[in-house]
């Protein structure tokens, strides 16, 4: 299962991704509205611009008009001829006509749309200066008459002009102003809408007909009073202005400008509610495929870590974590056991070369090929480095287990590489404790035990299972045992024996070996285990120092006591020996006022030597020192002898196995009268151990061996003189 840190992480992650989106919407966003505000002004004034230059030629028709109109010899035929060619000379004008203020036309024609004479008498109340607009009562024109106010034959009179708006929108063209779902129109400052693209709302007065302009629109009051506000906001300096307001149930944004020749605002507005859709859309776009690329990579990583975590990076098979949150998932689950069959890889070799073979490739090459003999087995777990874990079927058999080692103790054939040939070791072995397990250290108990009791991995006939409760068992044995150990040496528990070690020659004492023994030694803690398991856990240095500091106080003791010196054989370990513990020798000797050619160190465990160069340095110390030299248990390794090649040693202790039953094994005599062979031949005296009976000192003395030792001359005893 991901830890809760990685989902932490992808959270915090995923929210900085959308933090940092949204404040990249925002700047986005701003920017973008900016640049379409600025867009819509520049588009706007383009828009009144055109206006305005169609109503400036329509103005200036006019002016040209009124100035001929003030001449005082025009006739009345002349007045009609120049309204009707002036008519004629524009493409946005109808018709003029001028109409006195008791509402009588002075002119021969009349207008050529119907208009409301109380609509055209309200503008002889306005100044000269105003332009206003009239509404003809036509419903398919969209036509308007421009009403100015002079003075003809000193009279106030009206020249009504009828402007064509469809002619004039038709140049304009407002329907090209479509920006983001926009559209232009023109209001008058009178209020009447001359164009928008609702032909329902053309000619409609906002200031009349706001009800139903409202409705149309559907525009709220609030909106509404800012569209009015801005028509008649003609105080102001000519500018473009900006609103917002709503209509036709979306937000709108819209620029207007006040025209500079044409009493009238014109409007360039915008869906705004389809500026922010797009927008968002846009954003969208970009972060729904950068939030599934992070998804995919957040996966990819997660996957990742999983992998690095629960699988061996070179074999890709599942790695020792992985085998522990098995284990715990089964206890969880309240499994009872499972049946494993361990296997350790010695060395790989082919069968080509005879090479041995050991690295990634090599073990690559090999999960490869155990995962395609899968069927045999539930699961695979490389749980070190030589270490593979099958983990068994419930229902196997011994036939599954041989049938499984068969595969392994064949050619392991590659597809495309030379066969290999697995040399190694196996355990059979079931986890039976899975609900009481706590800290999930299985593989490492396993391994620790596999040290000690494993068999050849070509050993069929060997398939016997060991359980992890006499695993468990035999750990708790070791740990008291240490324990055990560590008090004693805490507290200086030991108690030296000292068992005689006699002169064959004249049956007498020649010097006594001390042997460990601790106060009150518990019954089941025999000395050969103690020491074993003193040097298997690297406690024997200490337990040395702690017997050659009893012997040299005995040895004192004596020395006092009787005013004669003895002489002593103490055992020093292999893995005791360094320049440390022949300075804490000397040291002690000193205090103690040793004679070193009367101490005799007895060196066991040769094969742990480490550094036999720096362990021989160390030995010929002790011996310049007056101190001799003894190789204890000779005749059990090769150590031995490689230790005499380089090593003059006074004594050769042969080890009691060969001694013990002697006289009743042709055989061992023969091997005991070899050892005696290189014994000599190294100018070495020897001591035979474990000497039970007369007739095996008759064979000792025959072969030439020094001194003997063993129950027949004397057990151990706690004083040298009992």
């Amino acid at each position: 299962m991901i830890k809760i840190r990685y989902l932490i992480a992808f959270l915090l992650l995923f929210c900085g991704i959308v933090i940092s989106s949204s404040i990249t919407y925002n700047i986005n966003y701003s920017m973008y509205v900016e640049e379409v505000k600025s867009n819509l002004q520049d588009i706007s004034y383009t828009a009144s611009h055109q206006y305005d230059s169609i109503f400036l030629e329509i103005f200036n028709t006019i002016d040209h008009t009124l100035q001929e109109l003030k001449n005082p010899f025009m006739t009345s035929q002349d007045m009609n001829k120049l309204l009707r060619d002036s008519s004629n000379r524009s493409y946005y004008i109808q018709d003029m006509v001028i109409l006195s203020e008791d509402g009588q036309y002075l002119t021969s024609q009349v207008p050529g749309h119907m208009i409301n004479p109380d609509d055209v008498m309200d503008y002889f109340q306005k100044d000269k200066a105003h332009t206003g607009f009239v509404k003809a009562t036509s419903e398919n024109n969209n036509i308007y008459y421009a009403t100015k106010k002079f003075e003809l034959s000193n009279q106030e009179v009206l020249l009504m002009v009828g402007l064509d708006f469809d002619q004039i929108n038709g140049v304009v063209h407002p329907e090209r102003y479509n920006l983001h779902n926009g559209y232009l129109f023109l209001v008058s400052h009178d209020g009447f809408i001359l164009y928008h693209i609702d032909r329902e709302l053309m000619g409609k007065n906002i200031f009349i007909d706001s009800t139903s302009i409202r409705r149309l629109t559907k525009m709220n009051v609030e909106s509404y009073k800012k569209l009015s506000n801005a028509v008649v906001n003609t105080n102001s300096e000519k500018d473009q202005y900006y609103i917002k307001y709503s209509g036709y149930g979306t937000d709108k944004m819209a620029y207007y400008n006040y025209l500079e020749v044409f009493p009238g605002v014109s409007f360039l507005t915008i869906d705004y509610t389809t500026l922010l859709h797009n927008q968002l859309q846009s954003i969208f776009r970009t972060i729904i495929p950068l939030i599934i690329c992070l998804a995919v990579a957040t996966y990819l990583f997660l996957r990742y870590i999983y992998l690095i975590k629960y699988t061996d990076y070179f074999t890709e098979v599942r790695n020792e974590h992985a085998f522990r949150r098995r284990i715990k998932k089964f206890a969880r689950k309240g499994y009872v056991r499972e049946h494993y069959l361990i296997v350790e890889i010695i060395n790989v070799s082919s069968n080509r070369h005879k090479d041995f073979l050991y690295d990634n490739q090599t073990f690559y090459q090999l999960s490869h090929y155990f995962k395609k003999i899968s069927s045999l087995y539930t699961d695979l777990y490389r749980i070190s480095r030589v270490h593979y874990m099958f983990v068994l079927k419930d229902n196997y058999n011994e036939s599954d287990v041989r049938k499984l080692l068969s595969y392994l103790n064949d050619d392991v054939n590659i597809k495309g590489d030379q066969p290999l040939y697995i040399r190694g070791k196996k355990l059979l072995v079931t986890l039976d404790r899975l609900n009481e397990l706590k800290h999930f250290e299985v593989d490492c108990n396993i391994l620790n035990h596999m040290v000690y009791e494993n068999s050849d991995l070509a050993d069929y006939d060997n398939l016997s299972v060991i359980k992890y409760s006499h695993i468990i068992t035999g750990m708790i044995q070791r740990l008291n045992e240490k324990m055990y150990l560590e008090d004693a040496i805490l507290n200086n528990h030991f108690v030296p024996h000292y068992q005689p070690i006699i002169d064959l020659e004249t049956n007498k004492v020649y010097k006594h070996e001390v042997l460990m023994r601790i106060a009150d030694q518990n019954d089941s803690y025999s000395t050969e285990k103690l020491i074993k398991v003193a040097e298997e856990e690297n406690m024997v240095e200490k337990i040395d120092r702690a017997m050659i500091q009893q012997s040299f106080y005995q040895y004192n003791k004596e020395l006092h006591k009787t005013r004669k010196s003895i002489r002593l054989s103490i055992n020093l370990s292999g893995k005791s020996i360094n320049q440390k513990m022949v300075d804490y020798i000397q040291e002690t000797a000193k205090k103690c006022k040793v004679i070193p050619s009367h101490i005799t160190f007895e060196l066991t465990e040769t094969a742990a030597l480490n550094n036999l160069d720096a362990s021989i340095k160390s030995l010929s110390t002790l011996r310049e020192m007056g101190f001799q030299l003894a190789i204890d248990d000779f005749g059990t390794g090769y150590a031995h002898v490689e230790l005499l090649s380089k090593l003059p040693v006074d004594y050769i202790k042969i080890d009691g196995t060969f001694i013990l039953n002697v006289e009743r094994d042709e055989q061992k005599l023969k091997t005991l009268n070899a050892l005696v062979y290189i014994a000599k031949n190294y100018n070495a005296k020897i001591i035979a151990e474990f000497v039970e009976n007369e007739n095996v000192v008759h064979i000792l003395k025959k072969l030439g061996i020094e001194y003997g030792q063993g129950f027949y001359f004397g057990k151990p005893r706690e004083d040298v003189h009992d």
